[in-house]
């Protein structure tokens, strides 16, 4: 495929202030599971009765997302899905590859940015037409149900309701805005709240396995596996949302923005993510949004952290390591039974370190975090074959594992005490 590096993307968009965090995951080398090529749909407006598909590939499709130009929101338009026949309905919807949250809540880019980073997963950030705007309309219906609540609601309380940050909300304190009451009765379908310029901004997150209506029962099962998946993404990301806007045939304009405001477009490398093994309970129809599945308890390894370490610290990180690939395998291996917890993090960190190669910080974080969303269920065999230790070690490493307190010899087995310190691996394996 072509590869476009950041400078020459940006050479590209000279209109438009483009930052790039780092070279598209594909085009860099880096194993990351973005899909290589999304397929979405496009049309002349948002009103049109055909929708048409579009397939690029992921490098274009970047290109195409970051373009902002100056103009009215309204016009050229895409939504994440494929719909049978080009109409865009939720019962239509066939694909997707793509998660798009609107983030209106006021968080900044660098806040998205770390949130991000924090959990290695890839992420287009692009300012939307509304960017940095001192004024929000909500339906007039909803502000009366608020007020109904709450008689005493301010401006500053209505905006709090719709998950806007703090210093977004308080803002509209400082105000000089008619009494709400009134503007609120009189209002027929909108009422506008002024504050503080506020962050918007569109996010959108490839996916390493698209959501494909196929893969389920009916039409309706698939739409409510997509917005579980959606809505925990966004939980896990810490990322505030309006639940609404989890449909199956959502639209976005275009990148555009009004006169002489700032705009925002970038991309951070990072890994897809696979939301679509969801565990969801009966009560809420909540899940898991990562891919993880329930393991037997026979096959969990039980061992202490000491215990742990030693297994790790038994592989020499020698020259039998120079190929790259077995050291990222056995990275992945770790990252595999310490559900990528910080005890998980230290180990590759310090193992690494011992490479008679000589060691890259940097690059060990980089790589402990593309492993986000991406280890295959069962790593074994991760040990280069003419290492003398890689019969234990991978076996032990191709196994979850509980991590408990050393406990006095003399204590009975059963007084040992199992300890939480690496969550997500103590009933659940990552599953690719």
């Amino acid at each position: 495929m072509n590869k476009l590096a950041p400078a020459e993307m940006a050479e590209i968009y000279t209109d438009a202030c483009i930052e790039l965090l780092g070279l598209c995951p594909i085009a860099d080398g880096n194993a990351t599971s973005v899909p290589e090529t999304i397929e979405f749909s496009e049309a002349d407006m948002h009103t049109a009765k055909n929708w048409r598909p579009k397939k690029l590939e992921f490098t274009e499709f970047l290109c195409r997302c970051m373009h902002h130009q100056e103009g009215l929101k309204d016009g050229t338009a895409w939504s994440p899905f494929t719909f049978e026949g080009g109409r865009r309905r939720a019962d239509n919807a066939l694909r997707s590859d793509l998660l798009v949250y609107d983030i209106d809540c006021g968080m900044s880019a660098d806040e998205l940015r770390c949130k991000l980073a924090e959990s290695g997963v890839a992420g287009l950030i692009v300012s939307s037409h509304s960017h940095m705007s001192v004024r929000t309309k909500f339906s007039s219906k909803w502000c009366r149900a608020q007020l109904k609540k709450n008689p005493e609601a301010t401006a500053a309380d209505l905006l709090r309701a719709k998950g806007y940050l703090d210093e977004i909300a308080d803002s509209a304190l400082n105000m000089e805005q008619p009494d709400l009451k009134k503007k609120v009765l009189k209002a027929n379908e909108f009422v506008e709240i002024r504050h503080d310029p506020c962050p918007r901004f569109r996010l959108v997150i490839p996916l390493s396995r698209p959501w494909l209506r196929e893969d389920y029962a009916d039409s309706a099962s698939a739409q409510q596996a997509y917005k579980r998946a959606y809505k925990k993404v966004a939980k896990q990301l810490g990322l505030t949302i309006d639940h609404s806007t989890c449909d199956v045939a959502r639209l976005y304009f275009d990148a555009r923005h009004q006169p002489g405001r700032p705009v925002v477009a970038e991309f951070g490398s990072g890994s897809g993510i696979d939301p679509w093994t969801v565990s969801a309970d009966p009560q809420t129809g909540d899940g898991e949004c990562s891919q993880i599945a329930e393991i037997p308890p026979e096959e969990i390894l039980t061992c202490t952290e000491r215990e742990l370490e030693e297994i790790v610290f038994a592989i020499n990180n020698d020259g039998r390591f120079n190929d790259r690939q077995d050291w990222v395998a056995v990275g992945a291996a770790i990252y595999h039974v310490t559900g990528g917890s910080k005890l998980g993090k230290r180990l590759y960190r310090d193992w690494s370190d011992l490479w008679t190669g000589g060691a890259d910080r940097a690059e060990t974080e980089r790589v402990w975090r593309s492993f986000f969303g991406n280890v295959p269920e069962n790593p074994a065999g991760v040990v280069p074959r003419d290492c003398p230790e890689a019969s234990s070690a991978s076996d032990v490493l191709a196994k979850p594992v509980i991590l408990r307190s050393p406990v006095e010899s003399s204590g009975p087995p059963e007084s040992v005490k199992e300890v939480d310190v690496a969550p997500s691996a103590l009933r659940k394996a990552i599953h690719h």
